[in-house]
């Protein structure tokens, strides 16, 4: 999928092998027939659920809650706050 290899090669991890703008303007992806795609054609297998701020604070909150209540079972018992 060109989309994909354009996406891939702008966000490589190595600086060398990174593409440049003007490397990312002469990809395919920009010169595919047609120029555009139908909706059931586009490629989107990516989960939209953990960018959401809402659900990602929830998330961060409920793991937050039981790393504490873990961290409050560890305690002996005579420790433990009231």
């Amino acid at each position: 999928n060109n989309a994909t290899d354009l996406i891939k090669n702008l966000l490589a991890h190595n600086p060398d092998k990174r593409w440049s703008a003007e490397n990312a303007l002469g990809a395919e992806y920009f010169f595919e027939k047609p120029l555009w795609k139908k909706a059931h054609e586009l490629s989107m297998k990516f989960g939209v659920d953990s960018v959401h701020e809402w659900e990602a604070r929830k998330k961060h909150e409920k793991a937050r809650i039981n790393a504490q209540a873990a961290k409050l079972k560890s305690l002996p018992t005579s420790r433990r706050p009231l």
